[in-house]
């Protein structure tokens, strides 16, 4: 220990790899009424980062809601409960080092701690260190707007543990986004709050084309260099063209723009963040589906960002960037 922390620095607790991992959970789900469901899932996982030398990082996830159909409108409400050592293994994402990050701000509380690198989980699900609710609603009109349906997502997280220096210096501890600028952290537990309302329709022969609005809010009000609070706004517009369109085979070529704008104060206690982004895109999406319940689904993105650091002191600065990425998914 270093005067007085409970954070042990000695070999072997101040090195990572060789990482093991092994994760076990249950879920059950329950139909009732028709058209409600409810269930429940939960997951332990024990990780060791630098393998069998003597480490062990135990962590637990709970999530459990209810989805169904109340007249024409849909809804799915559930809550999530993460800890900050659930599942932290890693894998490194290579990258030159005068390249900078391709992401939209909005999903950066969703990456791991770990620059370049990528969870083996699904973080943006299930993002370490976060209790909270979240809420889907879907309305499809009637008659003869039916090709048209509205849609809106709220979600409120917050923070487990707080950054104190103690907790984010511990082994296999996550969190994605509330970092810490002075050396003790901070007590004080960051908030996201997420509100969005969009629209989507299918269009003749077989197009598609959505419009989403979101608002984030980004809150851990301090009083040094941890102060955290500021706005996300973001737009977003897709458009799919069918290439090919078979009763269980559809293929579709997506192209749209997502625009974003952030102010306010990110690590400062005066306002500091004021820049734009832009992110049109392009990319395939294919999907098989094979009875009674095999699914099959295959994606290729692209995507161009440009952003414009309009603060008078630089926060981020201006500067481009383009990202492939791709996936194969089969459901049985």
């Amino acid at each position: 220990m270093v005067d007085g922390n409970p954070v042990r620095w000695e070999s072997p607790y101040n090195k990572t790899g060789k990482q093991d991992a092994f994760v076990l959970g249950a879920d059950y789900s329950y139909n009732f009424l028709t058209t409600y469901k409810a269930w429940v899932a939960y997951a332990h996982s024990i990780y060791r980062p630098i393998g069998s030398d003597g480490i062990d990082v135990h962590g637990n996830l709970f999530n459990t809601g209810i989805s169904g159909t109340v007249g024409r409108v849909s809804f799915n409400l559930e809550g999530i409960w993460v800890e900050p050592k659930y599942d932290p293994f890693v894998i490194k994402m290579e990258r030159p080092g005068d390249v900078q990050s391709p992401g939209l701000f909005y999903e950066l509380p969703y990456f791991t701690t770990y620059a370049d690198s990528w969870q083996l989980h699904d973080a943006k699900k299930y993002p370490q260190n976060r209790e909270g609710v979240r809420l889907h609603l879907d309305y499809p009109f009637p008659g003869i707007l039916s090709f048209t349906r509205l849609f809106a997502d709220m979600d409120y997280l917050r923070q487990i543990e707080s950054s104190k220096a103690g907790n984010v210096q511990e082994p296999g501890f996550i969190e994605p986004f509330f970092g810490i600028r002075t050396q003790e952290g901070t007590g004080k537990k960051g908030s996201i709050s997420h509100g969005g309302i969009g629209v989507a329709s299918d269009l003749p022969y077989n197009h598609k084309v959505s419009l989403v609005y979101s608002l984030y809010q980004y809150r851990r009000k301090t009083d040094d260099a941890n102060n955290m609070d500021f706005d996300v706004n973001a737009i977003s517009l897709t458009y799919g063209i069918p290439i090919l369109y078979r009763l269980r085979s559809k293929m579709y070529f997506n192209v749209g723009n997502t625009f974003l704008a952030v102010d306010g104060k990110y690590f400062s206690e005066s306002h500091n963040a004021d820049f734009f982004q832009s992110a049109p895109f392009m990319g395939i999406d294919y999907k098989y589906l094979r009875s009674p319940d095999t699914v099959i689904s295959f994606f290729v993105n692209s995507r161009y960002l440009v952003q414009n650091d309009r603060a008078k002191t630089l926060l981020l600065g201006d500067y481009d960037a383009f990202f492939t990425s791709f996936g194969l998914k089969i459901e049985f």
